[in-house]
């Protein structure tokens, strides 16, 4: 009874707080976190609401924003995942094969990858840890088996492991070899940020500088590409039980908005990068360029900003 009585007391606020699961999760929404922080400013200030959840509440809003703040940064100049951080590159010269090798074998033989740290394998990006992470739980499985028949299978599992993670390094230092090579030759910037609204026109523009060969001067040139969105519902979430509201679905519609940017804005860099990589030069290069979309889907695809190709509409400088 004394349960149900405080329960009653409590403000609506700390009651949505304890049935909402959404409370507990950062979405972004901004009208959703200014009533947040409205609500427990107001609250707060009516002494409804203890310092506590106050506290919390703040955190959460202030977190969220940190983490829209870290996003924008994250979007900015960074050429997304077109190259190594230079961090992953040193880390990756610095590892020689034979001695990755031989850590290898003596972890195989000690069952454990101790041994393989001093290496520095987690300054090496995610491709390459995940590799490792697997050839940790494969020497684990080894290190628990118990029959003979299971001993003999998680060793096979453990040495194949042990095989990817050898060919994971070795395949990233040519990588690294290869993008410090063609930096020679050509590099890429695009500086764009993620607007405040999206709306279903988008542009991303992408500024590159190139040369023939190492003793020639840079030439610098930009495009733009430009794409008409189409937002399609997502048949594959389930069905919610009630409607949403306006301003949920104008959420919802500015997170498909947002993906689409991204990926327009991520196509573009590799679009340009396999044309100078193919031997293009800036003089094929156009002004701008209309995305040519899937003609089953609308949506962007692997061709879409070819612009060199035969069907490409463009502006010519």
């Amino acid at each position: 009874m004394t349960a149900a009585r405080g329960l009653a007391r409590r403000s609506p606020l700390q009651k949505r707080t304890d049935t909402e699961t959404r409370w507990h999760k950062p979405r972004p929404d901004t009208h959703t976190f200014a009533w947040i922080f409205g609500e427990a400013t107001a609250h707060r200030t009516a002494r409804s609401l203890d310092a506590e959840m106050f506290n919390t509440l703040m955190l959460r809003f202030t977190g969220w924003r940190k983490i829209q703040h870290n996003i924008a940064i994250e979007r900015g100049p960074r050429m997304s995942n077109l190259n190594l951080p230079a961090s992953e590159r040193e880390a990756l010269k610095a590892i020689d094969d034979e001695r990755l090798d031989e850590h290898i074998e003596r972890a195989l033989q000690e069952v454990s990858v101790r041994g393989l740290r001093s290496l520095g394998l987690e300054q090496c990006g995610v491709y390459v840890y995940r590799h490792l992470r697997e050839f940790s739980d494969a020497l684990t499985s080894y290190a628990n088996a118990k029959s003979l028949k299971k001993v003999r299978e998680t060793q096979v599992d453990a040495r194949r492991a042990g095989n990817n993670l050898s060919h994971a390094v070795h395949g990233m230092k040519e990588r690294v070899e290869r993008e410090e090579a063609e930096e020679q030759r050509f590099s890429l910037h695009c500086s764009d940020l993620p607007p405040s609204h999206f709306s279903e026109t988008m542009r991303t523009c992408i500024a590159y500088q190139w040369r023939a060969t190492l003793s020639d001067a840079w030439q610098h040139g930009h495009i733009t590409f430009t794409h008409d969105a189409i937002v399609r519902p997502d048949y594959s979430e389930p069905r919610p039980a009630r409607a949403p509201s306006a301003r949920q679905r104008d959420t919802n519609r500015q997170e498909a908005l947002a993906q689409i940017w991204e990926h327009l804005r991520e196509s573009a860099l590799y679009a340009i990068r396999d044309f100078f990589r193919d031997g293009g030069a800036p003089a094929d290069v156009p002004t701008t360029f209309r995305a040519i979309p899937d003609l089953h889907t609308g949506q962007l695809n692997n061709f879409s900003l070819r612009f060199w190709s035969q069907r490409a509409q463009s502006t010519k400088p």
